[in-house]
């Protein structure tokens, strides 16, 4: 693998770590600079010659692999979270509704949350 090659894989690394930490932080303005910024560095990366036998650049590939699962790992979880917090939300939100008989009846739905209605 080439110095640039290398080089190139050093910064996706140091992009990596950034971004986890921007997403621990919750900076959402800095994780869409660092997705760019990503996105550009993949794209060149795409184009260079990644066929490397030297054991020091594979286990730099591993390690970048690894910390790209740990932060979509972040990423997930914290999807799921949001999910449930709105889940909740909703729930709490819907007004009560009765059927002909005068019995609550539970209404399955966005609720106010969801329906913009807050």
């Amino acid at each position: 693998m080439n110095a640039t090659a290398r080089e190139k894989m050093e910064q996706l690394h140091g992009l990596i770590l950034e971004e986890r930490q921007c997403a621990i932080d919750l900076d959402t303005d800095e994780l869409v600079r660092l997705a760019e910024a990503k996105n550009r560095l993949l794209a060149e990366l795409r184009e260079l010659d990644l066929g490397s036998q030297d054991p020091e650049e594979q286990a730099l590939a591993e390690t970048i692999r690894e910390e790209n699962r740990r932060n979509a790992y972040l990423f997930w979880s914290s999807l799921n979270w949001v999910r449930d917090m709105l889940n909740f939300y909703s729930r709490q939100m819907t007004e009560p509704a009765y059927n002909p008989a005068g019995q609550r009846v539970e209404i399955t739905g966005g609720g106010k949350l969801l329906s913009g209605k807050v």
